[in-house]
């Protein structure tokens, strides 16, 4: 009788994640992920107990994923960079993007746990320390509909310009407006930019 051929719970996690990525979690299922390995479904049944557990592993990578894009320096500007970060991970991964925005709520916990920790980084953010929770709570709920409306224009094929460079200024031209609106309604120091640059400053008024 041949050995059994074992798989670490790594390789079995990484292929069904690529499943996730390429079909959406439709096209997961426990033997399309022993196909993709060459084995049988037992290696499968061996480190998980159900396609719940599975279902629950790809929600944690896709949002490590997801947050990893949020997280980079594309700007001097901490809370701008989450709107690019966001919309680059849907150019570069629109069929995850579908799974996890558009095509039920089934991941709700993503949208959730993004929204927190984009939260988090905002109130590190010194240029927005003026504003208190609630303000800061209203200006990320504006920006993340509109971002996410920009991504799913992306997604469909809508958008001409899908450069870095046009969702930085995009983003940026929101942003701004959006902080300003705020400050001016709360009667906080305005929010503004120096010329030429990606990143907001305080300004008091005397």
């Amino acid at each position: 009788m041949p050995p059994k051929i074992l798989f670490p719970r790594e390789e079995i996690e990484n292929a069904a994640f690529k499943l996730f990525a390429s079909g959406g979690i439709r096209n997961v299922s426990v033997r399309k992920i022993a196909s993709l390995l060459g084995s049988s479904t037992a290696p499968i049944y061996s480190n998980f107990s159900s396609m719940d557990e599975i279902n629950k592993v790809l929600t944690e990578k896709a949002l490590g994923l997801l947050l990893n894009y949020t997280g980079r320096k594309y700007t001097e500007d901490p809370f701008l960079n989450i709107g690019v970060g966001l919309l680059i991970f849907a150019r570069e991964n629109k069929v995850l993007y579908r799974s996890l925005f558009l095509e039920s709520n089934r991941f709700q916990e993503v949208f959730d746990r993004l929204y927190e920790e984009n939260l988090v980084r905002m109130k590190q953010d010194e240029s927005l320390s003026v504003f208190n929770e609630d303000e800061l709570r209203s200006i990320l709920d504006k920006m993340t509909f509109f971002t996410l409306g920009l991504a799913a224009h992306l997604c469909a094929g809508y958008l001409k310009d899908t450069s870095d460079e046009w969702f930085i200024k995009t983003l940026y031209d929101m942003g701004d407006d959006v902080l300003r609106a705020t400050a001016h309604k709360k009667g906080k120091p305005g929010c503004t930019t120096p010329e030429g640059g990606h990143s907001r400053e305080t300004h008091h008024h005397r």
